[in-house]
């Protein structure tokens, strides 16, 4: 089962996350709680998701801090979730994706 909001927040309620730190993860770059660390990660999150974007220097510099192996696994995963939100995968596996018909030519 893929992971949601749903299921994730009240694991991690119950795992030491603070409710402050999981109901503003969306607005990070205005909180002061997030580790140096964190945000790096939350900002490639954001460049990674928005392919439409040049990968910046200055967020790889950042990022670039953690070992190789932390990059590789945090791109991974962001790359994993994105594929599963583009296609739309439900937790009961479901694919409700379904493309347009194309005209025949």
């Amino acid at each position: 089962m893929r992971p949601t909001a749903s299921t994730c927040t009240p694991k991690r309620a119950s795992g030491g996350e603070t409710e402050q730190r999981l109901y503003t993860v969306a607005v990070w770059h205005e909180t002061p709680f997030f580790t140096y660390r964190e945000r790096a990660a939350l900002e490639w999150t954001e460049t990674v998701t928005r392919r439409r974007y040049a990968r910046p220097d200055d967020v790889y510099e950042r990022v670039r801090k953690q070992s190789a192996k932390r990059i590789v696994n945090l791109t991974l995963a962001i790359i994993a979730i994105n594929g599963w939100n583009a296609w739309r995968f439900r937790p009961n596996g479901a694919r409700t994706y379904k493309p347009k018909r194309r005209p025949a030519v």
